[in-house]
Parts: structure tokens; C-alpha cells; sequence
């Protein structure tokens, strides 16, 4: 009898029912993802200021390769992330949200790689072209989309969502003025 009643926390373990909470899962996704949002952060302050460089009146050449440098560091930055993030597993609720979340980072990184082709050629023609691009776009509704999954399932869950995660998907920030 003693034998048996050892055995079940273990049996209960294994089967996930003597272990973190719901609440506790959400919240230690929530801390996964806030690492790589924090270098989401970090990566669009420096597609910011490669568009800073370029958005001049009249950019010289010089002006033209430091953008096109900054932004091809960025388009890299937003690979890692997209890379990052999709190594992340979130709660089962929440996987199609998770994919769309690391879906826009690879749009961002598109977007990039296209904008810092275009800064190559030094021509504000073709950056007005690249500027009607949809990437951006749709970036911000993935990332909306994951905002309001996991705001819902919070509420489910009777957790908190971060300020943070509140604003992923909101305007502000990335070129054409999306988070």
C-alpha cells in the first residue's frame, strides 16, 4: 500500500497533473518571448536609424551605403529573431498565434532585405517603390493577431499580460510606423 501511494505523485507527474499551473506556463512563455522582444527592440531601433540615414533631402553615396549596411544588419537581426522565436513553445492555445509571431519577424526581415536592395541603388525613386510594399503590413497583423490570442487566453487563464505584450501589434516604432 505504502509502495502504491509513492508511486502516484510520480504516475501524476509524468502525466502532467502535479505540475506548473496554466497560469504558471503562460507566464513562462510570457518571459521567453519578452527576452526576444526586448531584441526586437534593440533590432528595429537600428532599421529606424539606417532609414534615418537615407530619409535626407538629398543622401549622398556615403550616405546610401552606411543605410544599406544598417539595414542589411537589420535584416539579419530580424532572421535570428524569426529563428529565436520559432524555437520557442508557447502553450498548445496558443501555437497558431506563436507561428504568426515568428511569421512576422521573417516578413520584417523580407521587407528589410528589399528596402536595403533598394537603398543600394541610391535612388528615391526606388525607395518610394519599396515603400507601397505590403510586408509591413502584414507583419503588424501577425503580431496583432498574437496579441489578441494571448490577451484572450490570459484573460482565460486569469493571468496579467505584461505591458509589453499589450503593445506588440500596436503602431508606433518600425518603418511605416508598425510594432
Amino acid at each position: 500500500m505504502i509502495r502504491a501511494l509513492a508511486i502516484v505523485p510520480l504516475v501524476l507527474l509524468a502525466a502532467g497533473c502535479g505540475g506548473d499551473s496554466t497560469g504558471d506556463r503562460l507566464n513562462a512563455y510570457f518571459g521567453r518571448v519578452q527576452l526576444e522582444q526586448s531584441a526586437y527592440r534593440n533590432a528595429q531601433k537600428g532599421a529606424l536609424h539606417a532609414m534615418d540615414v537615407i530619409g535626407k533631402q538629398q543622401p549622398t553615396v556615403g550616405d546610401c551605403r552606411v543605410s544599406a549596411r544598417l539595414m542589411r544588419s537589420a535584416r539579419d537581426r530580424y532572421t535570428r529573431l524569426g529563428s529565436r522565436m520559432s524555437s520557442i513553445e508557447p502553450p498548445t492555445t496558443l501555437r497558431l498565434a506563436h507561428e504568426k509571431l515568428a511569421q512576422s519577424l521573417g516578413l520584417y526581415a523580407r521587407f528589410f532585405d528589399e528596402l536595403q536592395q533598394a537603398i543600394g541603388f541610391c535612388s528615391p525613386g526606388a525607395l518610394v517603390a519599396e515603400d507601397a510594399s505590403p510586408l509591413p503590413d502584414q507583419a503588424q497583423r501577425l503580431r496583432s493577431d498574437w496579441r489578441s490570442a494571448v490577451t484572450a487566453y490570459a484573460r482565460q487563464t486569469g493571468v496579467e499580460v505584461p505591458d509589453w505584450a499589450a503593445e506588440v501589434g500596436q503602431s508606433g516604432g518600425t518603418p511605416r510606423g508598425k510594432t
